[in-house]
């Protein structure tokens, strides 16, 4: 716990569940792994990142590595950037973007990501020269599409409609190719 001089204690908001893990590890000195399931491990993580428990907050790294990261990581860095603090020494938030780095935005399906997460993954990547997986045009299309379904269905079908995926765009350009090379025979 930090450390403070005050004369009352307070905590920061911490979801039941994580609470559960701290208890469950403080009383018996470890946790079972199928205690852990994406939906409490960043709280768990971050109930053990306040109350400084070390050997904890490995462990739940080393799940995170091994068992979430590659089908939960844009679900976990939304958790992420909405409960903890944003600092560039976070260990989990940056395993977190190093991965999502690594996928393409447009396999990655629309309200995965919060736009809070993906601003932060676009900032990040772009401070720390983090190699990103997306070409400028797919973030920007992704983004669009992203902001269009915050607004409304047919804003989302309309721009889905209206902005071609780069694989579209190459292939219109070789087919226009394909004709201007047929044409001048």
């Amino acid at each position: 716990m930090k450390e403070s001089f005050e004369r009352q204690i307070s905590f920061p908001t911490i979801n039941s569940s994580g609470m559960m893990i701290i208890l469950e590890y403080i009383y018996v000195g470890s946790i079972k792994i199928n205690s852990l399931t994406k939906d409490n491990i960043i709280e768990a993580y971050y109930a053990a990142d306040y109350f400084q428990l070390l050997d904890l907050q490995e462990f739940i790294m080393k799940t995170i590595k091994n068992n979430f990261t590659k089908n939960y990581s844009p679900e976990l860095l939304s958790k992420v950037v909405e409960i903890m603090p944003l600092s560039e020494d976070n260990t989990l938030l940056n395993l977190l973007i190093k991965e999502i780095a690594t996928i393409l935005l447009s396999d990655i399906e629309i309200g995965r990501l919060s736009i809070t997460a993906l601003q932060y993954l676009l900032f990040y990547t772009n401070e720390k020269d983090i190699p990103f997986a997306t070409p400028e045009y797919e973030v920007f299309r992704y983004s669009a599409i992203f902001a269009a379904k915050n607004v409304s269905d047919v804003t989302y079908k309309t721009l889905m409609e209206k902005l071609p995926t780069l694989e579209q765009i190459d292939n219109l350009i070789q087919i226009e190719n394909k004709l201007i090379t047929d044409h001048q025979k």
